[in-house]
């Protein structure tokens, strides 16, 4: 014999099933919103973080930026300071050098050498006077080139005079330049 069912059994299963697929939906979508929430606050106390350390980092830098501004204008200040040290030192220098230079002329002078007339102008020296003979005048010559005063002496003019007191001597004329700072 067969049997029938006449009872909507398909039909409640399915209408049943429907409705836990709706729920499992509606769950899944809240479980989303809620993980998604969740993330989302997340990456904002993040930023939060980030925002606060850039903030902190810009104070940091103004701050070193003022020091370096301090440290450079000190630079400048000693930069200067030193430029008048070495202006007053020159003058120093340049107050004694010449007798310095005068006294080590005298001191390197050969004995049958002798000087007429000293032009100085812009660190530069020419030496006009006579010598008995020519190798006093090179000795004179050798002694300029090893005073740290005088550097680079050359001889501009050489020659042969006769005078009745004096007899035959050597007038000469050299430069060299003039280093007071030695």
């Amino acid at each position: 014999m067969i049997r029938i069912n006449l009872l909507p059994t398909r039909q409640a299963k399915k209408k049943d099933l429907g409705n836990k697929q709706l729920v499992l939906l509606g769950l899944l979508v809240v479980g989303a919103l809620m993980g998604n929430w969740f993330w989302y606050s997340g990456v904002e106390s993040t930023l939060a973080q980030k925002n606060a350390q850039v903030a902190k980092l810009k104070q940091d830098i103004a701050q070193l930026d003022k020091i370096i501004g301090e440290v450079n204008t000190i630079k400048e200040q000693k930069k200067a300071l030193e430029e008048k040290l070495a202006v007053l030192d020159k003058l120093r220098k340049g107050r004694t050098g010449p007798v310095k230079m005068l006294d080590a002329l005298s001191t390197l002078m050969p004995e049958k050498v002798w000087i007429s007339a000293i032009e100085e102008k812009g660190g530069a020296m020419v030496i006009r006077g006579g010598a008995v003979t020519n190798e006093d005048l090179a000795d004179l010559m050798r002694e300029l080139k090893k005073n740290p005063f005088f550097s680079e002496p050359s001889l501009k003019k050489s020659q042969q005079v006769g005078d009745r007191q004096l007899g035959t001597y050597v007038q000469f004329e050299l430069s060299c330049s003039i280093n007071y700072a030695a």
